[in-house]
């Protein structure tokens, strides 16, 4: 009897020994669980607490509706250059130019720096700029250059330039439902209506064509546009190569930019090389090709002006623009080139001189393209 009861007593303690070996084992296994993957077992809470509510009486549970406040608009100052608020908008919001083959490179520029200037105004990412894959130059440079990029996109690399073959079709094609601005303005202009200002936009894709020739659409924020329109380095590099006296610290010099020396008013130029002379300085004067007669050079510059001029014959656009931040001193005419020259300089603190040459100051639209920085 004793026996049995012995027997049974090591029954029980070896079934309770077992029984707490399973639940030590079970509670480790959750926890390893719990430990591994907290999403399954997140899922499995849910879906119990679903059921215990179904159990319950549904009418006594309020579903409490909370309504969504938008975040504000994310800002992030200076983010393409000083003075540029970019928002964090939908791609959606954007402004496209459209360029032509038979557009100048000066006009060109006029038209993507509106576009920068809207862009750095409204808080829209920098522009798409459109250009025709059947071009094969947007600046001709001269046939001994080897290194020197003739291409938007190649010149300012910082832009984004897509191209294609008919710019004005992919418009139409792609962007149905865009604002179309056609600008009128230019240098030549003389009718009052060709100049307007941006219209109120009510659209989030802004296509540019026509001609923005002016210095109301491009000088709000000067420091978005040159950010944009920033050099290639190997530029640099070529004019540091080729026009060694520029960077020369020790020789002050001065530029003359003109488009063509017969139309201008040669008293203005004698003026210029004549006033606030300094030893050692160096006159560079930038013509788009030989005169034919040097007797024209002679009697601007004077007798042994080589000595004290260097006259540069055909350089290509971008260059003679990038050139000009390293005169002390600039004269320009205003062709839209040497508008260009005038603005890249003003814009790096130069001292910028125009003449008009055969634009007309009783011209009612000559306050809209002269820019106020020049000096008569």
């Amino acid at each position: 009897m004793e026996r049995s009861e012995e027997e049974r007593i090591k029954r029980n303690t070896s079934r309770m020994n077992m029984w707490s070996v399973l639940m030590i084992t079970l509670v480790f296994l959750i926890i390893v669980l719990i430990l591994t993957n907290p999403s399954m077992v997140e899922s499995w809470i849910k879906k119990t607490g679903a059921l215990l509510i179904k159990g319950e009486d549904i009418k006594q549970v309020q579903e409490v509706q909370v309504e969504r406040v938008p975040r504000p608009m994310p800002v992030v100052e200076d983010y393409f250059s000083k003075g540029w608020d970019f928002r964090a908008r939908n791609v959606e919001e954007q402004v496209i130019v459209v360029t032509t083959s038979e557009e100048t490179f000066e006009s060109k520029l006029f038209k993507i720096a509106s576009a920068i200037n809207l862009c750095a105004h409204l808080g829209f990412a920098p522009p798409l700029i459109l250009v025709d894959s059947n071009r094969t130059t947007d600046t001709v440079i001269p046939d001994t250059y080897r290194d020197i990029p003739e291409l938007v996109q190649d010149i300012f690399p910082k832009l984004k330039v897509l191209s294609v073959p008919k710019p004005d079709l992919f418009v139409k094609t792609f962007f149905t439902n865009a604002m179309i601005l056609e600008g009128k303005m230019r240098r030549e202009s003389t009718e009052s209506t060709d100049f307007g200002e941006f219209p109120k936009i009510d659209s989030s894709t802004i296509v540019m064509t026509g001609s923005w020739e002016s210095w109301e659409y491009v000088d709000d924020y000067r420091s978005a546009v040159f950010d944009q329109l920033e050099f290639h380095p190997v530029i640099y590099h070529h004019c540091r190569k080729t026009y060694p006296v520029l960077f020369d610290r020790r020789i002050p010099t001065r530029g003359i930019f003109l488009g063509d020396v017969k139309s201008l008013k040669k008293e203005v130029v004698k003026n210029f090389v004549s006033k606030n002379p300094i030893d050692k300085e160096k006159i560079v004067v930038f013509l788009p090709e030989q005169p034919s007669d040097e007797g024209i050079l002679k009697e601007i510059f004077g007798e042994g002006y080589d000595s004290k001029i260097l006259v540069v014959v055909g350089e290509c656009k971008h260059v003679q623009i990038y050139l000009g931040v390293f005169c002390r001193e600039l004269l320009v005419d205003l062709t839209n080139l040497g508008w260009w020259v005038g603005f890249h300089a003003l814009f790096r603190g130069r001292i910028v001189h125009y003449v008009t040459g055969d634009v007309s100051e009783s011209n009612p639209l000559f306050v809209h393209y002269n820019h106020p920085g020049f000096r008569k």
